[in-house]
């Protein structure tokens, strides 16, 4: 119906809006706590299962400057498990591909985030009770 149309739209306005805010608060340079680790990795999530290329993604990121690096873990069958690592080359990099957050990659809204495993230690592992712990950070 028209009423729910224009509540969508407005919606998204809402949403496009604060992402503007945010991401220019994170591009403003007095504001470089985002920075304070020195990590340029980057966590690309909610990335379909089939067609995830490495090429692919590439092509998505490539407004983000030179990448360093990008892992995509894969199955034992070969497909995607549904997320990516990149290493972007500098501070610029990482902040336009956290303004990618929420855009269209094949069909799914991807999430785009900072890396919080950035320097390979920690993170999240699978206890003998198979329930989700954080490994402590040494």
């Amino acid at each position: 119906t028209r009423v729910a149309k224009d509540r969508k739209a407005a919606d998204e306005s809402s949403q496009a809006a604060r992402r503007a805010d945010r991401y220019a608060r994170l591009a403003d340079p007095s504001n470089l706590e985002v920075f304070q680790d020195g990590s340029l990795d980057v966590y690309v999530g909610n990335l379909p299962y089939e067609g995830v290329t490495e090429e692919a993604l590439e092509n998505f990121f490539s407004g983000c400057g030179e990448l360093r690096r990008l892992d995509v873990p894969r199955n034992r069958d070969g497909t995607a498990k549904g997320f990516a690592f990149l290493q972007c080359k500098d501070q610029a990099g990482v902040v336009a591909a956290l303004n990618r957050d929420r855009d269209l990659f094949l069909g799914r809204a991807v999430r785009v985030k900072r890396s919080d495993n950035a320097d390979g230690r920690g993170g999240l592992t699978r206890s003998r009770s198979r329930s989700r712990t954080q490994t402590p950070r040494l």
